[in-house]
């Protein structure tokens, strides 16, 4: 057990120190701890077994806070456990695992789904600017690296998380204006659409 408990605070650490992922990339990465833990959990029974999940799922809740991403996944996990069978062991874990994975491949087609979309409103041939750094957005411009888009980055501070941003778009083929956040109000006009973490892809 106490190996285990090391292990889930190198996890739990991982997800509250990770400053290169964004929320949604984040909550996939907790419901793939969860399916870690479920496999190696030691409980003998199935009540030891869903008392010692529901509480890493608590603490993977309590990580990032202000993280809806986070809080949606993992508490409709706990939700899905209320219908696991509590009869024996072996199918409860197998039922925990199979939820964790429906989750994180649910949220992955809808990243992908979301990118399809925001590649069909946005057009060719546009300047979009962004701010911080979000996985969903990244795979946005990923799905239009061949649309002759150009891309305005800010810096992102405190953290600067827009340099990551930034060198990912580079790495895309992506043309990148990197600016500091101050200067967000004279590079504002310069651009077609706005594309923000919250999922927005605002028009001009």
């Amino acid at each position: 057990m106490v190996k285990q408990s090391a292990l889930i605070k190198r996890d739990l650490r991982a997800i509250i120190e990770d400053r290169r992922h964004g929320a949604a990339e984040l909550a996939r990465m907790c419901l793939r701890i969860l399916i870690k833990h479920a496999r190696a959990s030691p409980a003998a029974t199935p009540t030891e077994f869903f008392d010692e999940m529901g509480t890493l799922a608590a603490q993977l809740l309590n990580t990032r806070p202000s993280m809806a991403s986070i809080r949606n996944l993992v508490s409709n996990w706990m939700d899905d456990l209320a219908d696991a069978p509590h009869e024996a062991l072996k199918p409860a874990r197998a039922h925990a695992i199979a939820a964790a994975r429906a989750l994180r491949d649910q949220s992955a087609r809808a990243r992908d789904q979301i990118a399809a979309h925001v590649r069909q409103l946005v057009g060719q041939d546009k300047t979009i600017l962004t701010h911080s750094v979000s996985s969903v957005v990244l795979n946005c411009f990923k799905e239009m690296r061949n649309d002759g888009h150009r891309a305005i980055v800010t810096e992102s501070r405190p953290r600067f998380e827009g340099r990551r941003t930034a060198r990912t778009l580079s790495q895309f083929g992506i043309p990148v204006t990197y600016i500091t956040d101050a200067q967000l109000g004279l590079f504002v006009p310069r651009a077609d659409f706005v594309l923000g973490r919250r999922l927005r892809a605002v028009r001009r």
